[in-house]
């Protein structure tokens, strides 16, 4: 009789991959007494990263690498005693390219059976789509993700014209920072549709976010006939910071704890609606900016 026997792949250690020193421990204070000494704090490092940028460069703010890979290597050679920030620095951004060809646009998702995604890394998106014009998310099924099932837009709300006005509060101060632009032009993220999805038994780890989210203006956009279930005490649709431009129609949804959240409107209340029955939500929801453009949400509600 023959044994199948597992094969282990063994692989080489990772070289210059930074290890953790736990402190010393000494006893020198007498029996009984353990002195461990304090780690220093540690050094602030900021590796720069730029589309004009090259990586044969050093990586500083001012000669950024070219790509994100470049910037591994050097992270890796660093060691634990080094805080490590990568910076985009001073190039082309997803949300508003400089050339017409580095945009995304024209995406299509379709027909996918999508289960038990991000067992490791469980804070993902079954699908995600960030800054893309004229997306089309249609006729998937969606199931057993740790977070959300279908994400789209990316931002806060922060690249779209104007800004946030949230972001320039003092305790959040984003336009602070060195790099961080006000636009006064829209981003690419337009048109996305959202239609036919069944999504069910998601957000099984991290009650934030909804089983289809958005996030920023997407002027076109139509989150419509999606089959939302199966999420108990989490959020089915969810329109979050800087949300506007953006229909909901015809979806159909039940057993969950919250069926729509607007987390990009202060004028609605209640802002969170809950419901024991199954219902049918029709709406649409037109300049959710915070303190910027019209308010106006239209919301009905019939039991089937």
């Amino acid at each position: 009789m023959l044994l199948a026997v597992p094969v282990v792949a063994r692989l080489p250690p990772a070289p210059n991959i930074p290890t953790f020193q736990p402190p010393a421990a000494s006893h020198a204070h007498g029996p009984g007494i353990i002195h461990i000494s304090r780690r220093p704090a540690p050094v602030p490092v900021v590796i720069a990263v730029s589309p004009s940028g090259s990586d044969a460069a050093d990586g500083t703010i001012t000669n950024p690498f070219a790509s994100l890979a470049r910037a591994q290597v050097a992270v890796r050679r660093l060691n634990a005693d080094h805080d490590v920030t990568v910076q985009l620095a001073n190039g082309v951004y997803a949300h508003h390219p400089s050339r017409p060809e580095m945009s995304v646009r024209d995406i299509v998702i379709s027909n996918n059976v999508v289960r038990t995604v991000s067992q490791h890394y469980r804070e993902q998106a079954a699908i995600l789509v960030t800054y893309a014009s004229g997306a089309v998310i249609w006729h998937n099924d969606v199931s057993g993700a740790p977070y959300d099932g279908i994400d789209v837009g990316w931002g806060w709300g922060v690249n779209d014209p104007g800004g946030s006005a949230a972001y320039l509060t003092a305790n959040r101060g984003y336009y602070n920072q060195p790099g961080n632009l006000m636009y006064d032009t829209p981003t690419i993220l337009r048109d996305s549709v959202i239609v036919g999805n069944r999504v069910h038994d998601v957000k099984q780890w991290f009650p934030d976010g909804g089983a289809i989210y958005h996030l920023s203006a997407d002027p076109g956009a139509l989150i419509a006939e999606n089959y939302v279930y199966d999420v108990p005490g989490g959020i089915a649709l969810y329109l979050d910071e800087g949300s506007r431009h953006v229909t909901l129609r015809n979806n159909a949804i039940s057993n969950v704890g919250v069926w729509l959240n607007l987390n990009s409107q202060d004028d609605v209340a209640p802002r969170r609606t809950r419901w024991t029955i199954w219902r049918r939500a029709i709406g649409t929801i037109q300049g959710c900016a915070r303190d910027r453009g019209p308010n106006i949400l239209t919301i009905a509600t019939s039991t089937t």
